[in-house]
């Protein structure tokens, strides 16, 4: 993913924060400086491919992990297996953060 795509997806109205992340989620840049909430956002990453190969599920393209309190993640997952993984307050639709993601990065990411 290159920096104006990092750059576009923080210009996101209402989230809190972006990191993206490479193939065994470990996080490669973030905004975040909480780095429990990364940790979460690599394991939500890394479950695509558990899902995937060994439940085989297929591979999820996006997770989201909604909050009734706290901050939401929505991960969306490209096709080498990156991510990519937006926090917003729970107030806030993850399908309308979702769309404006798919429409900076498109439905399965770039890299």
């Amino acid at each position: 993913m290159d920096k104006q795509i990092f750059s576009q997806l923080q210009t996101i109205k209402g989230i809190s924060g972006v990191s993206m992340l490479d193939d065994m989620g470990a996080t490669l840049k973030t905004t975040l400086k909480d780095s429990q909430l990364n940790e979460v956002a690599g394991f939500l990453a890394g479950i695509s491919s558990l899902l995937e190969k060994d439940l085989k599920l297929g591979k999820p393209s996006k997770i989201v992990l909604k909050s009734p309190t706290d901050d939401s993640v929505i991960i969306h997952i490209s096709n080498d297996n990156s991510a990519i993984a937006l926090f917003a307050p729970h107030k806030l639709a993850s399908s309308i953060i979702s769309s404006k993601i798919e429409r900076i990065i498109g439905v399965y990411g770039t890299t």
